[in-house]
């Protein structure tokens, strides 16, 4: 019988890094998005190696580096069955990717499992990869102890990826020793049982549910007055009542909460008239954001400033979508105006659209056109959330002398 104490057989880590890959930042990118991620997880297993008197064969830590579309490995499946530890890298990208919750609802499947056979034991040890807000800590996180400032006040400002993108090399050896401790002590007194084929292949996400994932539908219906010459009937007396597919169907601010719910986000519905301070401000993201664009704004001299105003933004994570209705003969007989004054407005961003095949009038004819469309962007604008909201290198103090060597970089022997 083995012991707490006693190395895992060959093959079975200590602990299994749950971590959500980085996306790249283009198609032009060729570097390795997850190269931070991968060199924080060789030190922190040189640590527990060393920290646990690990013999030389044995597997400090598992890191799955394929990531298949069609699952778990066969290896990363006998990781997550087998460790005697789980390290979530917390970050609000891990809270919104539905393997990193499979991969919770697994290992703690198996904690479960164990009690009743030996003392509850805490085997999830968190890490915080970017600072996250709470709000944005799934349910599922709810009984697992987590206290940022036991590894220091680096580490608890800016997480391990803040402190080795700011070069603080002291601070990140300490908060690294203080994590590995924390591992081996739980792995030296960890009883989980290891998991089986049947539990692992059915588990679900265990954050789903969990409405932190925002969107904000930003609605920009023209206003009608004796200029606009535009058909009263599309329009009701509030801007959420604004119907660009009449008749027949739901207003547009209606069908899009409803798909952006059944994508699993949150959706707040706002206007470009009402929020302009907020959503033409060049502040970073608070969610990601869709702005519903209708096309008779061409003649709405206020939200035409608007536009070029948002036109001159780099917010990646706000798109646009224009509902160009092949139905509507009034909208029709005025598109090639309609379409020349957006243009004017928007030219930057109708270019990258069409480059990207995301605004076009041939894309939301229909209200189902329209739908497709909104996936779309709505996956698009979330991931550009994920870049520009919590991966960014955090600003601090470079210091040169304790500056951390990067993936691949050279020793930087400038003086200070």
């Amino acid at each position: 019988m083995r012991t707490p104490a006693d190395p895992p057989p060959a093959g079975r880590p200590y602990f299994f890094l749950s971590y959500e890959p980085t996306p790249r930042f283009g198609p032009d990118d060729m570097s390795d998005p997850d190269r931070w991620v991968a060199a924080f997880f060789e030190r922190l297993s040189a640590v527990v190696s060393e920290s646990a008197d690990l013999p030389l064969d044995a597997e400090a830590g598992y890191m799955d580096r394929e990531r298949s579309r069609n699952g778990w490995s066969a290896r990363t499946a006998l990781a997550l069955r087998t460790c005697r530890v789980f390290v979530p890298l917390y970050a609000s990208r891990y809270f919104a990717s539905e393997r990193c919750g499979r991969e919770w609802a697994v290992f703690n499947r198996r904690v479960e499992r164990s009690v009743g056979e030996f003392e509850p034991t805490e085997a999830i040890i968190p890490a915080l990869w970017v600072p996250t807000p709470l709000s944005k800590f799934p349910a599922a996180t709810e009984p697992v102890k987590f206290d940022a400032s036991a590894l220091g006040d680096a580490y608890q400002r800016l997480g391990f990826y803040g402190i080795m993108r700011t070069g603080l090399q002291i601070d990140y050896e300490l908060s690294v020793h203080s994590l590995a401790e924390r591992i081996v002590r739980a792995a030296e007194s960890a009883q989980v049982l290891p998991g089986t084929e049947a539990a692992y292949q059915s588990a679900r996400n265990a954050f789903v549910g969990y409405p932190y994932r925002k969107l904000q539908i930003i609605l920009a219906p023209a206003r009608l007055d004796s200029t606009s010459r535009r058909d009263a009937a599309y329009y009701g007396d509030q801007d959420a009542e604004w119907n660009p597919y009449y008749p027949g169907e739901t207003p547009l601010a209606e069908y899009a909460t409803d798909l952006a719910r059944n994508l699993e986000y949150t959706p707040e519905v706002v206007t470009l008239r009402e929020n302009a301070d907020q959503v033409l401000s060049a502040t970073s993201p608070a969610e990601p954001g869709v702005l519903v664009l209708d096309p008779w704004a061409a003649r709405d001299p206020e939200l035409l400033d608007r536009l070029r105003r948002f036109d001159r933004l780099e917010k990646p994570w706000i798109d646009v979508i224009i509902p160009w209705n092949q139905q509507d003969r009034q909208t029709i007989d005025a598109e090639a105006e309609l379409e020349e004054k957006l243009e004017s407005a928007l030219p930057r961003r109708l270019l990258e659209g069409r480059m990207t095949s995301r605004i076009s009038a041939r894309d939301t004819s229909t209200i189902e056109e329209f739908g497709r469309t909104l996936r779309a962007v709505v996956h698009r604008v979330g991931n550009q959330y994920l870049k520009y909201g919590t991966a960014h290198p955090p600003a601090g103090r470079q210091d040169k002398r304790l500056r951390l060597r990067g993936p691949g970089e050279t020793e930087d022997r400038s003086k200070s």
